[in-house]
């Protein structure tokens, strides 16, 4: 019995560090590309297409691996909602296999379901081990790190307009004068926006939206001084950084994001805590008005080059719809195949442009209707539904944190409607099992 007990607990350890271990690793984008004749359109090596193995696989193999072995000993519980959620991902995963069989490039449709799935997996496992108030806490003091980190790197980006050569941990090598880099117009001057270790700064943006509620939320919990001031730094510095990365659309996804949890709690646990330290109060109060007083202006200018220099870029993500729409009409049911949007792309666009015209729609639900057609939107929203419902009811009970977490869900929502990384890209489906994960955890005390 108590060899038993002694090895219950060695796997909870286990698949706990995992766990923490992988979540510091959503920001790295650190992996070994391979390039099969499949990954090519027009001759064009595409990213999107190419299967690669990232430095955070292998501990996502590593615990998924772990996760199996403790449930076929019993040494985890899992809810009914998790048991649904395994069979639905179980037949989505059986008819999209069954699928891609009928297809000529057959393991480009494999490697993108394994992706999908591995995403569900992952936020299966983040729900069933992280389930104490105290492994959230160290959960986001670990996201309060990679928040100041990836600030720190992303502002010498923009002072020095260019990468600080951190190449171990995926950072690109760029600077403004680099083909196809993201730039901004400014004033009329165009300078580089901020990457950090992400593949693009809207993803960096992305990363912000998705991690700033959460560390929000502790900020609203009875905690050490040194902790909270730590929390405050790690808030202002990604809010600071989100400002600077000139996403439109994180922007808009953050604002509503905040909106509701306002809405939703009132603000109440916040002000309680604050109030009972001045000096935070003071130093929350002159943060935000400098914040305010930097970006107030950009702000404004970045959403006014949307209808002049930034047409181009509006154009083109209409015509990527429109072949979305087509592609869909052309195969409702299950689709074109899994990553094979980019590879039908040519047969409904005419490419003639740069390689950044080679891309995913910007709008996850269009591209999941164009690669899997009617059938697996409709399995994917039964999923997501399954996630809400459970959320729902936790905000019933009025769970704070329920609120912070479908409040973000908001923010994800925003931003898949316009933009494709969460679902294209392996940090942001990382960022996506998170939340979904957090979602359906029963915590206790």
């Amino acid at each position: 019995m108590r060899a038993k007990k002694a090895q219950k607990n060695l796997l909870d350890f286990v698949l706990k560090f995992s766990t923490f271990v992988l979540v510091g690793l959503i920001p790295i984008n650190l992996g070994r590309h391979f390039w099969p004749e499949y990954s090519y359109v027009l001759g064009i090596r595409v990213d999107y297409l190419s299967p690669t193995v990232f430095v955070s696989d292998l501990i996502a193999a590593f615990l998924i691996i772990t996760f199996l072995i403790s449930l076929f000993f019993k040494y985890q519980k899992i809810s009914k909602t998790i048991l649904y959620l395994i069979i639905v991902l179980f037949v989505f995963t059986l008819i999209f296999l069954g699928s891609s069989f009928f297809r000529a490039d057959f393991w480009l449709g494999i490697y993108q379901l394994f992706r999908i799935v591995q995403t569900f997996l992952l936020a299966i496992i983040i729900s069933v081990v992280l389930n104490t108030k105290r492994d959230q806490r160290i959960l986001f003091l670990i996201l309060a790190a990679a928040i100041i980190f990836e600030s720190a790197l992303a502002f010498l980006q923009f002072y020095f307009q260019a990468s600080m050569g951190l190449k171990i941990l995926g950072e690109g090598s760029f600077n403004s004068q680099t083909p196809g880099i993201s730039l901004v117009d400014l004033y009329g001057k165009q300078l580089l926006r901020p990457y950090g270790t992400f593949p693009h700064p809207n993803v960096l943006a992305g990363f912000l939206t998705i991690t700033l509620p959460l560390i929000y939320y502790q900020l609203t919990s009875e905690i050490k001084i040194k902790v909270r001031y730590f929390l405050i730094l790690g808030l202002f510095c990604g809010l600071f950084i989100l400002g600077l990365s000139f996403s439109r659309t994180a922007w808009v996804a953050t604002l509503a994001c905040f909106v509701l949890i306002g809405v939703l709690t009132k603000g109440k646990s916040l002000v309680k805590n604050l109030l009972r330290n001045p000096k935070q109060l003071t130093l929350i109060i002159i943060l935000i008005i400098t914040f305010f007083g930097l970006f107030g202006p950009l702000v404004l200018e970045r959403f006014i080059t949307l209808s002049s220099t930034d047409v181009h870029t509006v154009s083109l993500r209409s015509k990527l719809n429109s072949s979305a729409i087509e592609m869909f009409k052309d195969s409702p049911l299950v689709g074109v195949g899994f990553g094979r949007f980019l590879t039908n792309l040519p047969q409904y666009f005419v490419i003639s442009e740069t390689i950044r015209v080679i891309q995913p729609v910007h709008n996850i639900v269009l591209l999941i209707l164009a690669e899997s057609g009617l059938v697996g939107l409709g399995i994917l929203l039964i999923m997501f539904y399954l996630v809400i419902a459970f959320l729902l009811v936790k905000i019933r009970k009025k769970e704070i944190f329920a609120k912070i977490l479908i409040s973000t869900l908001l923010g994800i929502f925003i931003i898949s409607n316009f933009d494709h990384y969460l679902f294209t890209l392996n940090q942001g489906r990382l960022m996506l099992a998170l939340i979904l994960g957090l979602s359906l955890t029963r915590t206790t005390s």
